[in-house]
């Protein structure tokens, strides 16, 4: 299943709808990294003012800075060394499908349309933001991609989809646009 752009609506209402296991999502939603590596995160990993990770897809190493209010809610959710500790097996993380699980339980009690609600939703959420306050480059940055075009993808999903799809494209929206299509059509 194709992950799509949570507008703010959406998310609020996934945020009251998962109460006490939105920590995940939160900490996915503030720094763009994969679901699989948020849930990798080990206390030992937590710094002052964000967390270190090595990027499982990827083997990039990287740091993604977290408000003061987060970083506290991780230290107090560890356990066993984790930030996300399994419920169900001791010295465990919690798997992907089980944050899977829980994002798909939030959507249906805040009465969105689970299709291409997935944990990846937050990291097209987190680029749209980074691409409306620094730009592309930092977007590309951010989510460690090679080349521009896949950020293209995630940086833009809300002119797609989202709460900005019915707004007129600025100038450099139609550039990326424009340079997207001339590279469909090589």
């Amino acid at each position: 299943m194709k992950s799509r752009f949570l507008d703010n609506r959406e998310i609020a209402a996934l945020r009251r709808a998962a109460a006490e296991e939105w920590l995940p999502f939160e900490v996915a939603l503030r720094t763009g990294l994969r679901i699989g590596d948020v849930l990798k995160i080990r206390t030992a990993d937590l710094a002052r003012d964000g967390v270190r990770y090595t990027a499982e897809k990827t083997g990039k190493r990287g740091f993604a800075a977290l408000p003061p209010e987060t970083l506290r809610a991780l230290r107090k959710n560890a356990r066993g060394g984790w930030c996300f500790p399994s419920p169900r097996k001791a010295g465990r993380h919690l798997t992907r499908q089980a944050a899977w699980q829980r994002m798909k339980r939030a959507a249906a009690a805040a009465g969105i349309d689970a299709q291409g609600v997935s944990p990846h939703a937050f990291r097209k959420s987190f680029a749209v933001e980074r691409m409306h306050v620094g730009g592309l480059q930092a977007v590309q940055a951010a989510l460690q991609h090679e080349h521009a075009g896949v950020t293209e993808i995630y940086a833009l999903a809300d002119w797609l989809t989202g709460e900005n799809a019915s707004e007129p494209l600025r100038r450099g929206d139609l550039m990326l646009i424009a340079a997207k299509i001339a590279e469909l059509l090589r």
